[in-house]
């Protein structure tokens, strides 16, 4: 399974990273690189700031990943502004009855 963590160095992420390689995901972080030391190795790091979309997306484009985590979304506009970067956010819609709500 191919996971990207955004995030991923953090206290509780961090730990997750490593139960994740555990059972033999391969893991991808996506992070600002501010702890590159916390990254244990079989980690694949794309270094860029989440709350860059044009950054973001240049170093993701092209990847594909079967499931996404992300540590660092507080509020719910940071978890719309995301998936519009991963491209899997549509705004709602009523003639298509697509409700994202």
């Amino acid at each position: 399974m191919r996971v990207l963590f955004i995030g991923g160095t953090g206290n509780i992420s961090r730990d997750c990273t490593v139960a994740a390689l555990g059972k033999g995901y391969e893991l991808f972080h996506l992070n600002r690189g501010s702890h590159p030391e916390r990254a244990p190795a079989g980690v694949t790091t794309f270094q860029a700031d989440i709350h860059n979309p044009q950054q973001t997306k240049k170093v993701l484009e092209g990847m594909r990943f079967d499931s996404i985590v992300n540590w660092i979304a507080f509020r719910p506009e940071h978890c719309s502004m995301h998936m519009q970067i991963y491209g899997i956010w549509q705004e709602p819609n009523p003639e298509n009855g697509f409700d994202s709500r």
